[in-house]
């Protein structure tokens, strides 16, 4: 349930977290909300939870800033009653129907946020397709595109100097080391070892009953 009421600018928090765009605030739909608000245009109110914690600005971000930069001191809003969290699951979906239209890029932001969300991902694909007002196949494939395969023994993970994504495999990680096998015996086939072995034991025989006979004295 929401009310609509209007709210002084200064009272509204707009924390980037709920600012759904790829590529943030498009500058030519500002200005062109700025000229039509000094004309006299009305515009939809702006979505907004409000909490103990203050009043977050969910959707409506083109026409907040250009309010804001207009110097208007206050703007007509939609209050719900939730915290910050509650404002960001609602951007995920806004722009739907109105507004800048979303890009491919937007859409897909808006589910990856879902699914990098610890609570969140656990949601079925039909759901976070429903809050996010997108396809349930673009979920999907973007599911099975950040899964960690169990089988490859592959992680991903952002390299802390380049930045860039980059994978590791980890299937060897906390493993014992195996040691390598010892080379073969070369030039000697397998059914020849005991023949060579008990060659090897007849001729250290020989050699020790030599050493251990006693030298004949020699006849001077």
């Amino acid at each position: 349930m929401s009310v609509i009421e209007t709210l002084s600018i200064v009272e509204i928090i707009a924390d980037l977290k709920a600012q759904n765009r790829e590529h943030g605030l498009d500058a030519k739909t500002v200005a062109d909300y700025r000229e039509a608000m000094t004309e006299g245009a009305k515009f939809p109110p702006v979505a907004v939870f409000r909490s103990a914690a203050g009043t977050f600005l969910a959707d409506g971000f083109h026409r907040y800033e250009a309010a804001r930069l207009e110097a208007f001191t206050s703007i007509e809003c939609d209050i719900r009653t939730g915290t910050l969290r509650d404002a960001i699951l609602y951007a995920v979906g806004a722009n739907a129907d109105h507004g800048l239209k979303r890009t491919n890029a937007d859409k897909r932001r808006a589910v990856m946020l879902m699914l990098e969300d610890d609570e969140w991902s656990g949601w079925s694909n039909r759901e976070i397709a429903r809050r996010c007002r997108v396809d349930e196949a673009l979920v999907r494939r973007m599911r099975d595109d950040t899964a960690v395969k169990p089988q490859s023994g592959e992680r991903s993970f952002v390299h802390p100097k380049t930045g860039k994504p980059a994978t590791m495999n980890v299937a060897a990680i906390g493993k014992p080391a195996q040691k390598p096998a010892s080379p073969p015996v070369q030039g000697v086939s397998g059914g020849n070892v005991i023949e060579l072995a008990g060659r090897l034991e007849s001729h250290l025989g020989r050699g020790q009953a030599t050493a251990a006979r006693p030298s004949t004295p020699s006849r001077t």
